[in-house]
């Protein structure tokens, strides 16, 4: 193995594109096993995202806030996943939660309106 960790030096796991996806990962990623987690991600992604150039595209927060629960839980997701999934989305969508304006924010802060959000823990923020 150390050769092979030797030769991947420097190299770092691919980032979620949006702030969006990485939350939904965080969400998926509560009290399961990554592989779990990994494969309800993958079911989710190819339900509801988009291809684009033969790779998949994450579902917008538009596109699982207007998906019913049963259909998320049909991806693995558990009830309970789904509506923290499914309300996320609505206030992502609607521009009630903005994500991206905690980029701007003191760690505390952004901690903070994390936490705040249904299904979002201290683990999770």
């Amino acid at each position: 193995m150390g050769s092979v960790v030797r030769s991947l030096n420097g190299l770092k796991p691919l980032r979620p594109a949006s702030l969006f996806e990485m939350v939904v990962i965080a969400i998926t990623e509560q009290q399961l096993s990554l592989a779990a987690a990994f494969h309800i991600r993958g079911r989710l992604v190819a339900r509801f995202g988009t291809r684009y150039a033969g790779l998949w595209i994450s579902p917008a927060p538009e596109t699982l806030a207007e998906t019913p629960l049963d259909d998320l839980m049909n991806c693995g997701l558990s009830r309970r996943k789904a509506e923290y999934t499914k309300s996320l989305a609505q206030r992502v969508g609607d521009g009630t939660f903005d994500l991206d304006a905690l980029a701007q924010k003191n760690d505390a802060d952004a901690y903070a309106d994390l936490v705040n959000q249904r299904g979002l823990g201290p683990w999770s923020a």
